[in-house]
C-alpha cells in the first residue's frame, strides 16, 4: 500500500507541473503578442489620423485666410479700356526666277524678306508652315500644281521677334523645299505659296 500511494502521490507533482508550465507557456505567449499587435495597431492609426489631418489643415488654411482677408477689407472702382486688335503678321518673297532659285524635287532655297508687323505689341514668329499653293503655267492657272502637288514644305532658321508697328529690314528667316513626290505637272510653273505663322506676344 505505501508503494501504491507513492506512485500516486509521485505522479501528482510531475502533471501539476506538466500542466502549470504550459498555463505559464501560454500566458507568456498571450502577453507578448498583446503588446505587439496594440503598437502595431496604434502606430497605423496614428499614422493615418496624421495624414487626414494634415489634408484637413491645408485646405481649411487657405479657406480661413480667404475669409479673413475678405472680411476685413472693402473696395472697388471701375475701369474702361479698348483691347488692341489682333493683326496678320505678313511677309511677301519674291524667289528670283534663275538657276539658282528655281525649285525640283530635293531642291531647298532661302525665304528672303522684310515682316511686317502692324500690332500694338511686339511678337516673336515661332514656326512657319506652307499654306494654299497656288501656281500659273503658260500664262493660265496650273489646276495640277497646287498643295498636294506641288509638295512643299517651309521651316524657320531661328525664331524672329519683330517690335510693335514695325518692319524689319530684308532677311533670310528660313528655307522652302519642294519634296520628292512633286509632281512633272509643276515643272515651268510660277508657284506661289501661302505661308503661315505662329508665336507669340512678347510683353
Amino acid at each position: 500500500m505505501s508503494q501504491r500511494r507513492i506512485r500516486r502521490t509521485g505522479s501528482a507533482p510531475h502533471r501539476n507541473n506538466e500542466y502549470a508550465g504550459r498555463r505559464l507557456f501560454r500566458d507568456i505567449a498571450e502577453v507578448a503578442l498583446r503588446p505587439i499587435r496594440r503598437t502595431t495597431m496604434g502606430k497605423t492609426t496614428k499614422r493615418t489620423a496624421t495624414v487626414a489631418t494634415a489634408v484637413v489643415l491645408t485646405v481649411g488654411a487657405g479657406t480661413a485666410a480667404f475669409a479673413y482677408a475678405s472680411g476685413w477689407f472693402q473696395g472697388g472702382g471701375t475701369a474702361s479700356a479698348a483691347s488692341s486688335t489682333i493683326q496678320n503678321v505678313t511677309t511677301t518673297v519674291t524667289i528670283a526666277n534663275d538657276s539658282a532659285h528655281r525649285l525640283f524635287p530635293g531642291k531647298t532655297v532661302d525665304l528672303t524678306s522684310s515682316i511686317t508687323n502692324p500690332n500694338d505689341y511686339k511678337v516673336k514668329i515661332l514656326t512657319v508652315a506652307v499654306g494654299p499653293v497656288t501656281s500659273i503655267k503658260n500664262n493660265s492657272n496650273n489646276p495640277n500644281c497646287v498643295d498636294g502637288q506641288a509638295n512643299l514644305s517651309a521651316s524657320l532658321t531661328a525664331p524672329v521677334e519683330i517690335n510693335a508697328a514695325t518692319t524689319t529690314p530684308s532677311q533670310t528667316f528660313g528655307t522652302l523645299t519642294m519634296g520628292q513626290n512633286a509632281e512633272p505637272a509643276c515643272a515651268g510653273s510660277q508657284i506661289t505659296v501661302t505661308l503661315n505663322f505662329t508665336g507669340e506676344l512678347i510683353p
